[in-house]
């Protein structure tokens, strides 16, 4: 056989096992890390809590404030290789509005989203709203994640089977085992934004081959497999 490549392996132990990976259905930190991996938003925070763009190129606003374009970065691909669009991005928009009290005041200004083409997109507003581009990454009970537009379609308060996003690791359902170990590889086809990174935001620059999140509920287990080296680091000792 020929020898394997070594590969860059980072292995932690989670605060908890998630329990839910629909992005859209619980505020808990681990499914927010886990939506972190392995899909994208189209604004997220930097260290400041100012929203940056992410997926989003460029964008523009109207000078009654009522009406944005956003223009997708080229060149944005699931991890099953189709590209992001902006069917894709309306169809998570409308489904992540219903699970979340600060977005459904959003949802409540908005007039009307439309797709310009696949990379152009406008959201018009009944009144000026100064909270568009934080909220579009997100809130404080749902992360911004973009999905397919296949899973975007399922009901918000039905968990989306498929775990495919665009970020920068794709989830390895053939390797996952409930109550051990969960396993994200990095996604190759991901392009970094070129800006430093700064909180959720700026170029998310994948150094490691493959993450294993490896389940340790007894926190002296998981202390004497952190002594052992048998894992990198404890998430929330």
């Amino acid at each position: 056989t020929g020898a394997q490549t070594p590969r860059n392996v980072l292995r932690a132990v989670p605060q908890a096992e998630p329990q839910v990976f629909d992005p859209h259905q619980s505020q808990a930190n681990v499914t927010s890390v886990h939506a972190a991996m392995i899909y994208d938003t189209l604004f997220s925070w930097d260290a400041n809590m100012v929203p940056r763009p992410q997926m989003v190129d460029t964008w523009t606003t109207s000078d009654d404030r009522l009406l944005y374009t956003f223009t997708l970065r080229p060149g944005l691909m699931f991890h099953d290789g189709s590209p992001v669009t902006t069917r894709d991005v309306i169809a998570t928009l409308r489904r992540m509005f219903v699970r979340d009290s600060q977005n459904q005041i959003f949802a409540g200004l908005i007039a009307s989203m439309d797709c310009v083409d696949d990379r152009t997109f406008t959201l018009r507003l009944k009144e000026p709203f100064n909270y568009v581009e934080f909220l579009l990454g997100g809130s404080n009970g749902v992360a911004g994640a973009i999905m397919r537009e296949r899973e975007a379609v399922t009901d918000p308060f039905t968990p989306v089977k498929a775990l495919i996003g665009s970020g920068p690791f794709r989830f390895n359902t053939a390797e996952y085992k409930p109550g051990a170990r969960l396993v994200y590889d990095k996604f190759e086809g991901y392009l970094a934004r070129k800006e430093p990174p700064s909180g959720f935001a700026g170029g998310k620059v994948v150094k490691v081959d493959r993450v294993e999140l490896v389940v340790i509920p007894e926190a002296a287990t998981a202390y004497a497999a952190l002594r052992q080296g048998e894992v990198d680091f404890l998430d929330g000792p």
